[in-house]
């Protein structure tokens, strides 16, 4: 009998942001949805063989929302992005330095790769994308390596948000000078909330 992913489909968002691959080898061959390896469920993620202490960067900005052991995925941090995705990186060497509720950029470390959990066969980040804080270790998932592809950076504007997946907001286009030379570079306000108390 065949078994089958459960898949997720990811569309625009009001808020939108852009996600780097953590590293250039994603091991595709045992990909998401991969029954690969005598698996009896699908691969929930995607596997970036890496050697061990590898620093491991955020694939977007985010909050930490999830800091533990699993004996299966050994050390794990999650972070949830501000368009509502979750992202977990799961095996690490150690704890993530990181404390719940800590934010994080693109590109900044979460932690170490590692071979933690008894599901582990070797240094590797194992790298999970879900609409839902358990994606990384139970309810359906999206293809990580596909999700990242299909969100890349583009160049920046200013509208409060880091679309060239630098770390950096509006950098270089909110200037005033720049506005007037360029104003194309300016895209309208989002929200009448102007000073971020949440009221208008």
């Amino acid at each position: 009998m065949a078994t089958t992913a459960a898949v997720l489909a990811w569309s625009s968002t009001a808020y939108a942001i852009c996600y780097k691959l953590p590293f250039d080898n994603p091991n595709l061959d045992d990909g998401w949805g991969s029954l690969c390896c005598g698996r009896v469920t699908p691969h929930r993620g995607v596997d970036f063989p890496q050697p061990s202490g590898t620093p491991i960067p955020a694939i977007g900005t985010g909050t930490v929302v999830v800091n533990q052991w699993s004996s299966c995925l050994g050390n794990v941090v999650v972070l949830e992005h501000p368009d509502g995705w979750f992202s977990g990186y799961s095996h690490m060497v150690t704890p993530s330095p990181l404390a719940i509720g800590s934010p994080v950029k693109v590109g900044e470390i979460v932690g170490a790769v590692g071979n933690t959990g008894s599901c582990s066969a070797g240094a590797h980040l194992h790298l999970t994308v879900a609409n839902h804080i358990d994606g990384w270790y139970t309810g359906m998932t999206v293809d990580p390596y596909a999700f990242i592809i299909d969100h890349p950076p583009v160049s920046e504007s200013c509208n409060g948000e880091d679309d060239d997946c630098d770390g950096d907001i509006d950098e270089g286009v909110c200037d005033l000078a720049i506005l007037h030379a360029q104003p194309g570079v300016y895209a309208p306000p989002t929200t009448t909330d102007i000073d971020g108390d949440g009221s208008a």
